[in-house]
């Protein structure tokens, strides 16, 4: 199997178990909540991991079918399960330290930590240009076999 196919097919497992376990913890959180919910970013963490095991598959079925070389698939494929992690990571902090219910709001925190506007803001775009490039570089590889035929 292709490295790109082999690494999106562990992100898929991965993060299918990271949605298991916090959806354990969602369920633990709103069995011992007064108003049987969980705080936003357990829920937020829970949704986007099951979320993007199932985009690995996405991505694990475009590196297979791909014409482009195994180094770019596999760039690809890290670029996007990377900010994939990035992100649930930051859910799931945000979620333990319980420190906002959205971190798009200033001051960006993370804990008692303030991140300045010059570093978050360019960040978010970060994460929106490679996931798209990240995507669009893999579409493009799975078309380009399409439109040539086969093999």
């Amino acid at each position: 199997m292709e490295p790109a196919a082999t690494l999106a097919l562990i992100g898929a497992g991965g993060f299918f178990l990271v949605g298991l376990l916090t959806g354990t913890w969602r369920a633990v959180v709103a069995l011992r909540s007064p108003v049987a919910e969980a705080r936003r970013y357990v829920i937020l963490a829970h949704r986007a991991s099951l979320q993007y095991s199932f985009a690995a598959i996405v991505l694990f079925e475009l590196a297979r079918f791909s014409r482009w070389t195994a180094p770019v698939n596999l760039a690809s494929v890290a670029t996007l399960l990377g900010f994939f992690a990035m992100a649930t990571a930051t859910y799931i902090v945000h979620a333990a330290l319980g420190d906002t219910d959205n971190q798009f709001r200033q001051p960006y925190q993370i804990g008692e930590a303030s991140i300045p506007a010059w570093l978050f803001r360019p960040a978010v775009w970060l994460l929106a240009v490679a996931e798209v490039a990240g995507f669009a570089v893999l579409l493009v590889g799975a078309l380009r076999r399409l439109v040539t035929g086969g093999g």
